[in-house]
């Protein structure tokens, strides 16, 4: 299938006394596949009110409409994302977007902040339910176990960085849930494909010497939501299983440290030698990055996990000139 899409935007900015800025516009997003027109508003307005160097309060909404969309497939966790196009039916995903807090910069140790809050009414969001075991059938199409899913998506996030001197970084921390209900299972919220309560993140670099650069980041995040497989059985041929509610099992938490030393030497002639040695998952650490599931006549339903916990080394050259 092949959509098209244009889009015309237009925008008013105006500062009051130098302390409170307004922002409006809109663009107007025009889609075409056969069968399915849509010419949608996505208006967005915006005000920052400046009391000081330190502190800036925001306020924002925006509408967001996607007529292409990743489907986040959750069935037994396996990374089988697929993308498809907006038609009559799957519609286009529609978000409204508000937003609010206060930003700027604390004088000592020239640290820029931000808190914010957010509130998403989410409409038209869809998630694959059906089973894996599906997608080896070459007639099968994935959009026949296409959910279309309302919800919200809410939460508060904070970061704090910094940008000069010799020890630089970011850390950045959001606390937040998602939950969609869709009609095949009710009047019933579920946890999204996506959704993640904690999501914590910290880059520092460490620069001594101005050729030596010293960084590593760390992440740490709620597990993602997926639908685990409950018991099967063999009709015939065919393997049938019977799953728990939707989304409502959960990965383990996810966690990495990765480090890095660039070296970078520059030459009379303007050349640059720049050396890195980088190492990924410093600490080894244990991360289940999807669970399958796997059948058998003597043993049923058996709980399958790809693993990641190896510790990847890398060296690299760079020139410039």
């Amino acid at each position: 299938m092949t959509g098209w899409e244009w889009n015309l935007a237009a925008e008013w900015q105006h500062s009051f006394f130098g302390r409170l800025h307004l922002a409006a516009g809109v663009r107007l997003a025009g889609y075409h596949t056969p069968g399915y027109h849509r010419i949608v508003p996505q208006p967005r307005t915006s005000a920052d009110l400046r009391l000081s160097r330190a502190a800036t309060l925001f306020l924002s909404y925006g509408r967001y409409v996607k007529f292409d969309r990743l489907v986040e497939e959750s069935t037994t966790g396996m990374p089988v994302n697929f993308f498809t196009l907006a038609d009559a039916a799957t519609p286009a995903e529609d978000t409204h977007s508000f937003s609010f807090g206060c930003r700027g910069t604390i004088p000592f140790g020239a640290l820029d902040y931000s808190l914010e809050g957010y509130w998403q009414m989410l409409r038209h969001a869809g998630e694959y339910a059906g089973s894996l075991l599906n997608l080896a059938s070459a007639g099968y199409s994935p959009l026949s176990d296409l959910l279309d899913g309302r919800g919200y998506a809410c939460g508060l996030s904070a970061m704090l960085s910094r940008s000069i001197g010799a020890v630089r970084g970011t850390i950045g921390y959001t606390l937040g849930k998602s939950r969609l209900k869709f009609d095949r299972y009710g009047n019933h919220y579920f946890p999204a494909a996506h959704d993640r309560m904690h999501d914590l993140s910290a880059t520092l670099m460490w620069q001594p010497l101005t050729p030596l650069t010293i960084s590593g980041t760390f992440t740490y995040a709620t597990g993602l939501p997926y639908t685990q497989a409950k018991y099967g059985y063999m009709i015939g041929e065919n393997l049938i299983c019977e799953y728990y509610p939707h989304n409502s099992s959960r990965l383990p938490a996810y966690r990495r440290l990765d480090l890095s030393a660039s070296y970078t030497l520059t030459s009379r002639n303007g050349f640059r030698h720049t050396f890195n040695i980088s190492i990924f998952n410093a600490l080894a650490s244990r991360n289940i990055i999807f669970r399958y599931t796997s059948y058998s006549l003597s043993e049923g339903i058996i709980q399958n996990e790809s693993v990641m916990k190896v510790v990847i080394p890398s060296f690299t050259y760079t020139f410039r000139f």
